[in-house]
């Protein structure tokens, strides 16, 4: 029981690590766009 339930934890990190990763891998490319422009726009969202 004990290891089945070790398994599921690990499982449910690897997913939460990956959706983590994922995004910031597959918007990386995108710094060099905005270098070549020249500006950066931020935003803040006030209801966070």
């Amino acid at each position: 029981m004990k290891l089945k339930m070790s398994i599921q934890l690990a499982i449910c990190a690897a997913g939460l690590i990956a959706a983590t990763l994922l995004p910031s891998i597959s918007s990386a490319d995108t710094l060099d766009d905005i270098k070549s422009r020249g500006k950066m726009i931020v935003a803040i969202d006030p209801t966070f």
